[in-house]
């Protein structure tokens, strides 16, 4: 038990005396770190998850904006090509 303390002590860098006190003190600063990096973890999860959206977002604005632009080409392409056509069978 005694180890098990003094390794714990010794992890977080001081020398405690192995009383209620420094337990409860040992303990608490373990939670408050442990709680800390929690706090750290789910914010950085959620500011990555917001830009991934918003990537996600343009490139699909992108993809959406050639994709329109590529089927306006082609439409007007077969309307000039038939247009012509039948212009030229007409005269």
């Amino acid at each position: 038990m005694n180890a098990a303390f003094y390794q714990l002590t010794s992890h977080l860098g001081g020398n405690y005396n192995l009383n209620k006190w420094s337990v409860s003190h040992i303990f608490e600063k373990s939670l408050l770190e442990l709680n800390f990096k929690r706090q750290a973890l789910k914010y950085y999860s959620q500011s990555q998850f917001l830009s991934d959206r918003a990537y996600n977002r343009n490139f699909m604005r992108i993809c959406t904006f050639f994709i329109s632009c590529s089927f306006t080409a082609l439409l007007l392409l077969t309307y000039f090509k038939f247009h012509n056509n039948i212009s030229a069978y007409s005269s």
